[in-house]
């Protein structure tokens, strides 16, 4: 998928040639989207990915979940998981844009950036190279998410953390119930802010840095603009993504990233046939 090359560029890092090729395919993948979109309509390509607006049949459902790899004592929860899937609809219509709009902004740098800072000859030049790449996903993701915010239901940084958290929360007590409503309020909290925190640095990344393209834009700064991007592609390099998405939640974690966070992996690409005649 897109996301796991991206995870895998970033951790084993690549050839300049390699990381062009990884730039290219995302913005190809979130131009066709977008298209898409435009072409068949929002609620079209939901369907065609499973939000469609209707329930799942229970039993269809637990075929689902042993085809992607769930253990058959892990399929008492199925109601639960219905529950889950049927109202993460808002969120799977807010993912749909950002991944339209942040695909479509990345540009080159932010892989190139990458395989520059692996082959960099000393310290100050890898690190310049990896404030660059953090500056160049940090846009990409922040035009996404605004891209959310103006064709979704989610209109707004309160409302994405309160539905996200809220999702999370369900998500978790799949495997574990929470003790009592108190602590499930305590930990909505803690992903609300989870949540608007990730999305705060990002646009504040993106507003300031965001005009930096290359490196030597990012050499120009000055002690102080040095000072809060090493602050920010800090954050951003031990963000934990599989607890922004899933909450770290494994068993619920397999199913979301598929079904409902992952419109840019191979089920995007199963979906294009499907609704290519919608319209």
């Amino acid at each position: 998928t897109v996301y796991e090359s991206y995870i895998t560029f970033s951790v084993s890092g690549g050839t300049l040639a390699a990381a062009r090729t990884a730039a290219e395919l995302m913005y190809e993948t979130g131009a066709e989207l977008t298209s898409l979109i435009e072409e068949a309509g929002a609620d079209a390509v939901l369907a065609a990915i499973g939000f469609g607006g209707e329930r799942f049949d229970n039993a269809e459902l637990v075929e689902f979940l042993l085809s992607a790899g769930i253990a058959p004592d892990e399929l008492a929860g199925a109601e639960e998981v219905n529950d889950v899937l049927t109202a993460g609809g808002k969120i799977a219509e807010f993912l749909l844009y950002v991944s339209a709009a942040g695909l479509t902004a990345t540009d080159n740098m932010l892989f190139e950036s990458l395989a520059r800072a692996n082959e960099a000859a000393d310290e100050t030049e890898k690190t310049n190279w990896t404030y660059l790449h953090y500056i160049r996903l940090a846009t990409a993701a922040a035009t996404g998410v605004e891209a959310g915010f103006a064709s979704s239901e989610i209109t707004d940084v309160k409302t994405f953390a309160s539905t996200f958290a809220e999702l999370g929360v369900c998500m978790e007590a799949l495997d574990t119930p929470f003790a009592d409503e108190a602590a499930r309020e305590a930990r909505k909290s803690e992903l609300k802010a989870l949540y608007s925190e990730y999305v705060s640095v990002i646009k504040e990344m993106r507003d300031r840095f965001g005009s930096v393209t290359d490196v030597d834009g990012v050499k120009a700064l000055g002690a102080e603009d040095r000072a809060l991007l090493k602050e920010y592609a800090g954050y951003l390099e031990n963000f934990d993504y599989d607890a922004l998405l899933t909450g770290g939640n494994d068993f619920v974690g397999t199913v979301a990233l598929n079904i409902i966070f992952n419109f840019i992996s191979d089920m995007l690409k199963e979906a294009l046939d499907s609704v290519g005649s919608v319209g």
